[in-house]
């Protein structure tokens, strides 16, 4: 299967950047990043087939910015680390486009999210609440992880929002964590954001899944 090559054909493009090699590797590509964004807008009452074209675009676009920088940041030489890495940017341009509906309604016009830094959470209104009461915990939930730092908050709603195991979350570059540590991450900030939640008198919230351990 050629997906199991797409890490190859990246770094082939990198090494000789010819229209024939980047037309290969965005062949293989296009359904990886078509599923990120699928997946991503699927919390969003909003999203249509229409938005999921654009953003799929939107995202293939971003990826050639700059002769390629956030495709040359890649530095691990594992299809499946690249699988999750282009997922994740997927995610991003998801994210980057509800967050600038947001501050347009708001009067700002201007977006608070970058895929320079890659989103350090994942939170969007879920089908499953009423859309203040989602807002509410998730609110919560970000109060409660304050204290914790980036990649710690990184960890957490990529896999509690965005669905990513432990193991895509750890080939993710320049994490420095392995996927058992990702998990012991996991299982000790969802409990302490539980006990949080709870201390706050809210309901266990729906959005945490079981961490890395049972």
């Amino acid at each position: 299967m050629e997906e199991r090559d797409i890490a190859r054909k990246l770094a082939l493009c990198l090494s000789h950047s010819t229209p024939d090699n980047w037309e290969s590797f965005f062949a293989v590509a296009q359904p990886i990043v078509a599923a990120g964004v699928i997946r991503s807008l699927s919390t969003w009452a909003s999203a249509s087939r229409d938005l999921a074209d654009d953003l799929i675009q939107e995202t293939f676009l971003k990826m050639c910015h700059a002769d390629f920088r956030i495709l040359r940041n890649f530095r691990a030489k594992d299809s499946n680390a690249l699988h999750a890495y282009l997922r994740t940017i997927a995610a991003s341009i998801v994210l980057d486009y509800f967050r600038s509906q947001t501050a347009l309604k708001k009067g700002s016009g201007k977006a608070t999210a970058s895929l320079d830094d890659m989103p350090a959470e994942f939170g969007a209104p879920d089908k499953s609440f009423d859309r203040v009461e989602q807002t509410m915990m998730l609110d919560r939930v970000t109060v409660c992880l304050s204290a914790q730092d980036t990649r710690n908050r990184r960890v957490f709603w990529l896999y509690h929002r965005q669905g990513l195991t432990p193991k895509d979350i750890a080939a993710l570059p320049g994490l420095g964590m392995g996927a058992s540590g990702v998990e012991t991450t996991i299982y000790r900030l969802t409990r302490m954001v539980r006990d949080c939640m709870r201390k706050a008198g809210f309901l266990q919230p729906a959005i945490l899944r079981e961490g890395g351990r049972a």
